[in-house]
C-alpha cells in the first residue's frame, strides 16, 4: 500500500488538508502551480487555501444561518467573536450541522456531519501576532440500496442491502505566530491532526459465497511545522525563505466474514495495512526541519 500525495493541494487556515473550511469563511485563494516556495507541501499543480474568519480584536461580531430542504435536509450555522482585552486579546467560536435523509429511503444513505472551531488572536502591537486554533469534525452515513457481485462468467447477482453504518472524527490543533523582525516577517505554523473511522459494508455476494466486511481507521495522525521568513511590504525585492516538516502515521483494519456456508464452515480474513509517510524538499539528512525552500 502506497501513500500518494495529490499534485494540487488544499490548504484551511494555513494546515494541509486541515478541517474546518467549510464555514465561517472570510475568503478563498486559488493558486496556480507550482508554488513550492510560497506552500510546501504537494502544490506543485496548484492549491486551494481557505481562509476561514479570525477573531476581531475591537468589536463583537458574528453570523448565523438556517436551512431547510426536501428528504428533511436541517442545516444550521453559527459564529461569534468576542474581544476580551481590546485591541488585544479576542477569542472567536463557530460551529456547522449538517443533516438529510437518504434519497433511497428515510435511513439508507442518511448522513449527518457536526463541525466546531474555537479561534483565539493575541496581538500586543502593530509587529507581533499569535493565533491559536482547535477545531473538531463528525461525520456519520448509512449506505445501503442494492449490492452487486459476480456470480458467474456474464452473470450478476442483485442483492438488496439494509443500511451499514460508518462514522468517522477528526480533531486539529495549529496555530499560527508573526513577527516582524525588521528585515523580515518570521512565521511559524505548527499543527497536529487526528482521524478515525470506522465503517460496515454490509453483505457483499461474491460467487458462491457472501461476505460481511468492516473496516476502520484506526490510527492517522499527522504533524507538519513549517517556518518562513519573508521579505515586508514594500521591499524593493521580494524574497522567503523557510523549511518544512510532514509526517503521517496511518493504520488501516480491514474484515470480512463469510455469511454462508455458515462461518465455523466457510472462510474469513483480517487485514492491516500501516503506513508511515514523510515529506522531504530536498532531503537534508540529520535535521528535524529537512525541507528547504527558497524563492526570489
Amino acid at each position: 500500500m502506497v501513500s500518494v500525495a495529490p499534485a494540487a493541494a488544499y490548504y484551511s487556515d494555513g494546515v494541509y488538508e486541515g478541517i474546518g473550511g467549510n464555514y465561517d469563511i472570510d475568503r478563498v485563494e486559488v493558486v496556480r502551480g507550482p508554488v513550492g516556495t510560497l506552500y510546501g507541501r504537494s502544490a506543485t499543480s496548484g492549491l486551494v487555501a481557505v481562509h476561514t474568519a479570525d477573531p476581531l480584536l475591537d468589536t463583537i461580531g458574528g453570523n448565523a444561518l438556517a436551512e431547510y430542504g426536501s428528504y428533511a435536509l436541517e442545516h444550521y450555522a453559527a459564529a461569534l467573536s468576542v474581544p476580551l482585552v481590546n485591541d488585544v486579546l479576542a477569542v472567536r467560536v463557530s460551529g456547522n450541522h449538517f443533516q438529510r435523509n437518504g434519497y433511497l429511503s428515510a435511513e439508507e444513505g442518511e448522513l449527518a456531519n457536526t463541525d466546531g472551531k474555537i479561534k483565539v488572536l493575541f496581538k500586543p502591537n502593530e509587529s507581533f501576532s499569535l493565533l491559536l486554533g482547535a477545531a473538531l469534525e463528525n461525520n456519520s452515513i448509512n449506505n445501503g440500496g442494492a449490492s452487486l457481485g459476480l456470480a458467474a462468467p456474464n452473470t450478476y447477482l442483485y442483492q438488496k442491502a439494509g443500511p451499514a453504518p460508518g462514522q468517522n472524527e477528526a480533531r486539529q490543533y495549529w496555530a499560527e505566530l508573526n513577527w516582524n523582525l525588521g528585515v523580515g516577517t518570521l512565521t511559524y505554523e505548527p499543527a497536529y491532526r487526528t482521524f478515525d473511522e470506522s465503517f460496515v459494508v454490509g453483505s457483499l455476494p461474491s460467487g458462491a459465497l457472501a461476505l460481511d466486511q468492516t473496516g476502520a481507521i484506526t490510527k492517522d495522525h499527522f504533524i507538519t511545522h513549517e517556518l518562513r521568513l519573508a521579505s515586508n511590504p514594500g521591499s524593493k525585492v521580494s524574497w522567503q525563505v523557510g523549511t518544512l516538516y510532514f509526517s503521517n502515521a496511518r493504520r488501516r483494519l480491514t474484515r470480512c466474514a463469510s455469511l454462508f456456508p455458515p462461518p465455523e464452515a466457510g472462510s474469513g480474513f483480517d487485514s492491516v495495512f500501516p503506513v508511515r509517510t514523510r515529506r522531504i524538499w530536498p532531503h537534508l539528512p540529520k535535521r528535524r526541519f529537512r525541507s528547504l525552500r527558497v524563492g526570489v
